[in-house]
C-alpha cells in the first residue's frame, strides 16, 4: 500500500487468516513515519497528520497496490524469512531487514514483469492446465488441441515457457500442491487425489524430490515464520 492509501481488511470468522504486516519507509530512514503507526476504525473519518515520504520512482509506479502471491510461492516464503530474521536477529537487525526487504521488492518487480507466453494457442493451453493441473491426459491431446504438429508444438511450447510440456505441468502440479498443503485443510491423500495421483506414494515421492521435504514436513514448517520451507525451485526442462 502506498503512503496515505485507505484500506481495510475483511476476514471471515469461519475462515480466519494469518496476517503479516510490514511497515517501512523507502525514502526517509532518519525520520521514518512508519514507526508511528495509526489505525483508524470505521466509522471514524480517515485523517492522517503525516505520511511517509514517497519519492519519484517509475519502477514503484509500475507495481500494483494489491497483488496476489498465489502464483509466486517463493515470494511468500521470502516474506516468512523476513519475519523470521526480525524475530531471530540480535545484531544488525535493521541492516539485515532493510537488505532483505529491498531484495524482496526487486524480486517482486521481476516476477511482475517477467515475459509471459504470447502465442494464443499456448496461452489457451496454459489456462486450461492452470484450471486443473491434476488433469491426466496425453501430450498428444495438447498439440491436437492447438492444431499443431508434434514437432512444432514442442518447439513452440519450449520457446514460450522455457519448459517442456510435461516439465511445465509437473512444476505447476507441485506448486499447486504446496498451496493446497499450506492453505487448505485437505489431507495429504486428498491433495494427491485432487492432483490426479493414483495414490499418496507417487505424490509423496515427487513432492519430496521437488522440494526436498515430505508433504507433511512442508505443511508443518510454514506454520512457524522462523522455519519457512525452501523456496519453489525452478527445475530445468
Amino acid at each position: 500500500m502506498r503512503p496515505g492509501q485507505p484500506h481495510a481488511f475483511h476476514i471471515s470468522p469461519e475462515r480466519p487468516l494469518a496476517s503479516f504486516n510490514f511497515y517501512f519507509d523507502l525514502w526517509d530512514a532518519k525520520n521514518p513515519v512508519s514507526l508511528n503507526r495509526i489505525f483508524i476504525y470505521a466509522p471514524e473519518p480517515f485523517r492522517l497528520d503525516a505520511v511517509s515520504v514517497a519519492g519519484p520512482c517509475a519502477e514503484l509506479d509500475a507495481l500494483p497496490g494489491v497483488s496476489s502471491l498465489q502464483d509466486e510461492p517463493q515470494l511468500y516464503e521470502e516474506l516468512l524469512r523476513i519475519v523470521g530474521a526480525h524475530e531471530q536477529s540480535r545484531y544488525y537487525r535493521s541492516e539485515i531487514l532493510n537488505s532483505m526487504m529491498y531484495a524482496w521488492m526487486l524480486n517482486w518487480y521481476n516476477a511482475r514483469h517477467t515475459r509471459r507466453p504470447s502465442d494464443y494457442r499456448i496461452v489457451k493451453l496454459l489456462e486450461r492446465l492452470e484450471r486443473d493441473p491434476g488433469r491426466r491426459e496425453r501430450v498428444g491431446e495438447w498439440w491436437e488441441m492447438c492444431g499443431l504438429s508434434r514437432t512444432y508444438f514442442h518447439e513452440l511450447f519450449l520457446r514460450e515457457t522455457g519448459f517442456t510440456p510435461k516439465a511445465y505441468q509437473h512444476r505447476l502440479r507441485m506448486r499447486r500442491a504446496a498451496i493446497l498443503l499450506r492453505e487448505s485443510d485437505l489431507t495429504i491423500t486428498a491433495v494427491a487425489d485432487k492432483l490426479g495421483y493414483p495414490s499418496i506414494h507417487p505424490f509423496t515421492r515427487h513432492f519430496g524430490a521437488y522440494y526436498g521435504l515430505s508433504p507433511m514436513q512442508y505443511r508443518r514448517r510454514p506454520a512457524s515464520p522462523t522455519g519457512a520451507p525452501p523456496a519453489d525451485p525452478s527445475p530445468s526442462p
